[in-house]
């Protein structure tokens, strides 16, 4: 039986290759991984490499890049389409879509493919034209989403009722290889370390991010979702954003601590955190913005202050930190978590209204993903939110602004 959460193998002409490289990288960003044989298969091994590709049952799909030269190809003919040709056969929820390249027709897709014995009607097939500059992108977009779509249904028919919707988010390094995720939203090639310009965000990852939404609250109606991985903290809180709690989505972290123990988080209690404390300061002839510090690994507000020529005036800071003032500090559990992001979203809300503010949030955190998460889960209509990360510069670093996201 095929395995929905598994990878989805590209066949094309190795002269096709670029474009093949953009299309992986989008499939990746979107959280389906891809079998590439310029980095899958141990050299000499080709044929057999192929081979064992295609027949695994963690081979959820395939892409095939049609073009005008692919009868040339004896690895095409004799070994990728007839194997895929057998699991579309099978019937079990492999996924098939077609790339017509060179600017193949419907009737040259058709005839070349017969070529290769690979007697079945294309019209049964979601097909996309590639090789075109002014349309490459959306085509590939439009191909994408197909693919994310039929994935997250196929998974979320196959799970138990009880069973969650896994997610594996990897930003400062490469995902693990494995098949135990439904989706690995793999965005670690768009980061410099902790950065990325504002381009990459709004081209890229934030458009990603909200088609995953989008596509789970579609295509998993009720289901849970847990989510982890290794995000920067502003991927952690725009992937937040995606899943916020205006989808009804019932969604948890699996925060990882340094002794390799683990806990979820999510939205359990608005009991009052009892370890921390939030303080406001006011400084209303001087900006419209907000600045909120959170403190748990360490004290954001040295940095913070080190950072001011290069941050807007601020005309209120919320400054979160442990009530004991000992640094670092620890969330006790996901209960606590919730209820200090919760009362954060409170604080900011209340002192925007009290005080009529009409500017934007800043985001400064000192602790971990979950947390940043759990915030973006709970950001809306707050309009521009930018979060920040630290860069050693200086004896204690400064902060740089590293996303601005529309909520």
């Amino acid at each position: 039986m095929t395995n929905p959460m598994g990878y989805v193998f590209i066949s094309y002409r190795s002269a096709k290759l670029p474009g093949v490289l953009r299309l992986r990288r989008k499939l990746e960003e979107h959280g389906i991984p891809v079998w590439h044989d310029k980095d899958s298969m141990p050299l000499g091994m080709l044929e057999k490499g192929m081979t064992e590709a295609i027949r695994n049952e963690n081979c959820a799909g395939a892409v095939m890049w049609l073009s005008k030269d692919i009868t040339d190809s004896a690895a095409i003919q004799r070994i990728e389409h007839p194997e895929i040709l057998h699991r579309i056969r099978r019937d079990d929820g492999f996924i098939v879509v077609f790339c017509l390249d060179d600017n193949l027709s419907f009737d040259d897709a058709q005839s070349v493919l017969s070529k290769t014995h690979f007697n079945i009607n294309l019209r049964s097939f979601f097909l996309s034209p590639v090789g075109e500059a002014d349309q490459e992108d959306n085509n590939m977009k439009a191909l994408t989403q197909l693919m994310l779509e039929k994935r997250i249904q196929l998974i979320h028919s196959r799970l138990a009722e009880t069973e969650p919707l896994k997610i594996y988010v990897a930003g400062h390094s490469a995902p693990p290889a494995t098949q135990d995720y439904a989706l690995v939203i793999d965005h670690h090639r768009l980061f410099n370390g902790r950065f990325t310009d504002n381009e990459t965000w709004k081209s890229k990852i934030l458009p990603a991010l909200d088609l995953i939404g989008d596509s789970i609250v579609r295509y998993a109606p009720g289901r849970t979702v847990i989510a982890e991985g290794t995000p920067q903290l502003s991927l952690a809180l725009a992937f937040g954003y995606a899943l916020r709690t205006t989808r009804g989505l019932r969604v948890n972290w699996l925060q990882a601590y340094p002794d390799s123990s683990s806990q979820l988080w999510g939205i359990e209690s608005l009991s009052a955190s009892k370890d921390f404390d939030i303080k406001r300061s006011t400084d209303l002839l001087h900006g419209q913005d907000v600045a909120v510090l959170i403190g748990v690994t360490h004290d954001p507000k040295p940095t913070f202050d080190a950072s001011a020529e290069e941050l807007p005036d601020f005309g209120a800071t919320i400054q979160v930190m442990p009530r004991d003032q000992k640094y670092p500090s620890k969330i006790t559990d996901g209960v606590e978590a919730f209820s200090m992001t919760a009362a954060i979203i409170q604080e900011i809300r209340g002192t925007f209204q009290e005080f009529r503010l009409q500017g934007s949030i800043h985001l400064f955190i000192a602790g971990p993903v979950g947390l940043a998460f759990l915030l973006g889960r709970q950001l809306n209509t707050f309009g521009e939110v930018h979060c920040y990360e630290h860069v050693a510069e200086g004896p204690i670093g400064i902060y740089r602004n590293n996303l601005v996201m529309s909520t």
